[in-house]
């Protein structure tokens, strides 16, 4: 892929608006985003990554590309997330309370079947955006950050840890909803109404994803990517409808952690096949309750170690194969991380392909 091609691709971008007043000069880009191959590949004997020469744009390198994801860079959410220039939450607040949510997605993931499940995969923070792509993105060019008392504009990605993640780390459309929504509600006092500008945006996100206009011709994986991050979004607003039917009468934080719960289930719905031949039946029968209930495989952490294969990093040492990185995510005494290896559990279920796993990590001191 030429730089040409990556810059005909920007254009490929819609934006979802904010909720609460703190997040005022924020916006959620939806982009599609270019993914880079495993860096892992190097070091398991696959060879370095080379850049060749493209025959019709002489001169101009030819990357590598893994794919594409039609979702948001790390970098770009956690702005939407912590407030204009971050003031409102902390990072650690804002990936603590996010990450029970993707412990169990990525859990749930693991289990699907069909033609969506790679493409699911992708979207759980499984592999980061191609750098020269990175270097495009507008909305990781500059970003407010708190200094003192006041907000300053700096030049560049948000600075992060990386012990949280990396700014370039890719996220699908529902599971940026998901920490988008999660980080919302840390503060009880802004979940009064929340649950319907959060139907409303996951109703504009599917308007967005159902009318999205490729620039740029697409592979036949660029679309089915697209595809499968619609059909999650709309089986995620079905099931927050069916949390916000069933929380009718509660308090408005427990009918939005129900809510959040069912939006959780229904996006990666645990041993189903997920594609196009099955979207129907599974919307039909999220809309019954058949999702109300836990899977009786993923009801407890300690169960999904065991079963699923999903151990936290501190536990497995260097047996992930990862690249020596100095952007990689890295754990220390003091954080915890959850690592969805698909060494163990995607090869177990045969559902999704081989060297799939997520960075990330959330310090807790």
């Amino acid at each position: 892929m030429s730089d040409f091609d990556l810059n005909r691709m920007l254009p490929e971008c819609t934006c979802l608006p904010h909720i609460l007043a703190y997040q005022h000069g924020t916006r959620l880009a939806l982009r599609r985003l270019v993914l880079a191959p495993d860096a892992s590949r190097a070091k398991r004997g696959y060879g370095p990554l080379r850049r060749e020469r493209a025959p019709r744009h002489r001169g101009m390198p030819q990357r590598t590309a893994a794919g594409s994801l039609v979702g948001v860079p790390l970098g770009g959410l956690l702005p939407y997330c912590r407030g204009a220039d971050g003031a409102r939450h902390s990072l650690r607040d804002v990936l603590q309370r996010a990450r029970p949510f993707l412990l169990a997605a990525g859990a749930c993931v693991a289990t699907c079947s069909g033609d969506d499940a790679e493409h699911l995969v992708q979207g759980l923070a499984c592999t980061r955006v191609l750098p020269a792509f990175v270097k495009l993105l507008p909305e990781l060019q500059s970003v407010y950050a708190r200094e003192g008392d006041r907000s300053v504009l700096v030049q560049g990605p948000l600075p992060l840890d990386s012990k949280y993640g990396h700014n370039a780390m890719a996220l699908g459309v529902a599971a940026a909803l998901l920490i988008a929504f999660t980080s919302l509600s840390i503060d009880r006092a802004d979940t009064a109404g929340l649950a319907d500008s959060c139907e409303a945006l996951l109703c504009q996100a599917c308007d967005r994803l159902s009318a999205w206009r490729f620039y740029s011709t697409p592979s036949e994986h660029d679309r089915r990517a697209l595809a499968a991050e619609l059909r999650a979004v709309e089986r995620a607003l079905c099931g927050w409808q069916r949390g916000r039917t069933l929380g009718r009468g509660k308090p408005d934080t427990e009918q939005f952690e129900l809510a959040l719960t069912l939006f959780r289930r229904a996006a990666w719905p645990a041993s189903e096949a997920v594609g196009e031949a099955t979207q129907d039946v599974l919307l039909h029968r999220i809309r019954h309750g058949e999702c109300d209930v836990e899977h009786p495989d993923l009801t407890t952490i300690e169960r999904l170690h065991i079963d699923v294969g999903i151990v936290p990093l501190a536990s497995c040492g260097g047996l992930l194969p990862r690249a020596v990185d100095d952007d990689a995510a890295s754990v220390s005494g003091s954080s915890l991380a959850c690592s969805f290896s698909s060494v163990s559990s995607c090869s177990s279920h045969g559902s999704v392909g081989s060297d799939v796993g997520v960075d990330f990590a959330v310090r807790i001191s």
